[in-house]
């Protein structure tokens, strides 16, 4: 998997979560907060995990990170490559 793979995953989940909101797209840069922004509360989050780990068959470690890094859509990819590296 690529950084650019994975940012196009979380991406297309950020979209769909603000479509469904009927919401404007923000703008999409790393440090785009995931959960301060309103886009996902603490559930979606969780399901944006899940998914993710799913898809990539991943085991993603956050006890690791600031979450106010992997809560930004430049540090949670971080994190997600950083998992497939130690699997």
């Amino acid at each position: 998997m690529t950084k650019e793979e994975v940012k196009a995953f979380v991406v297309e989940r950020i979209e769909e979560k603000v479509a469904s909101l009927g919401l404007e797209i923000p703008s999409l840069s790393d440090e785009l907060h995931l959960t301060g922004s309103g886009i996902f509360d603490s559930m979606d989050f969780f399901g944006l995990i899940t998914d993710t780990e799913d898809a990539y068959n991943i085991e993603i470690d956050f006890t690791s990170y600031d979450p106010k890094v992997f809560t930004t859509l430049g540090g949670f990819v971080e994190c997600v490559l950083s998992a497939e590296l130690k699997g």
